[in-house]
């Protein structure tokens, strides 16, 4: 959950395939740019 959470902040998915006594195959899929202008992520000041 972890992992699906910071890829869906940076605008990303992760996507599961998954067979019975073959095993799973995750896809990783993360934007090559960043956010859209005015969509950037702010972060919290960590002054007083």
């Amino acid at each position: 959950m972890i992992s699906h959470q910071i890829a869906a902040d940076h605008g990303g998915s992760i996507e599961v395939e998954s067979r019975v006594g073959e095993g799973s195959t995750f896809h990783v899929r993360l934007p090559t740019q960043g956010p859209p202008p005015g969509d950037e992520m702010v972060e919290p000041n960590s002054e007083g």
